[in-house]
């Protein structure tokens, strides 16, 4: 895995921004290119945010095997909360306190995905109901959801 810190400033506020990304692909083969997802986890004076992608279960091993001792606040749950043998492992390992599934009507979330969320005890928001903000002040954070009403 090739795995790149990059430290930059907006206004005094986002101390460090890592980028993760695998080195599956190879030319010719496709079958890896969903799992080359890049990751992102940022830092916020004291929060932390990760954004797994579409990163399935190689994807999410190789990201553990290099970041194991790191708890996040707030986890973006990857492949649109398919469950995957790798999701315990990356809850169990950091911790969130909260978890977004992208998920809509088309793409429902997983069954299994929320069970082991509630067997965790980790508070999830899943997009279907709508937008969902997170703000933080970088000692706690903040989430908004914004349901979105559509009339025809």
């Amino acid at each position: 895995m090739i795995s790149s810190k990059v430290n930059f400033s907006f206004d005094n506020s986002i101390e460090s921004i890592t980028l993760s990304k695998s080195n599956l692909l190879q030319p010719g083969i496709c079958i890896f290119i969903i799992d080359s997802s890049l990751i992102v986890s940022i830092n916020y004076r004291n929060t932390n945010y990760l954004f797994m992608g579409d990163s399935q279960n190689n994807r999410i091993k190789d990201y553990l095997s290099e970041h194991s001792d790191k708890e996040y606040d707030f986890i973006k749950i990857p492949y649109h909360g398919n469950y995957q043998k790798r999701l315990d492992d990356l809850l169990e390992t950091t911790n969130p306190k909260y978890v977004v599934i992208t998920c809509s009507a088309t793409e429902p979330d997983i069954t299994e995905t929320i069970e082991l969320l509630d067997e965790l005890n980790i508070k999830y928001y899943l997009t279907k109901n709508g937008s969902i903000t997170i703000k933080s002040d970088g000692e706690n954070n903040v989430i908004l959801k914004c349901k979105i009403d559509i009339e025809f």
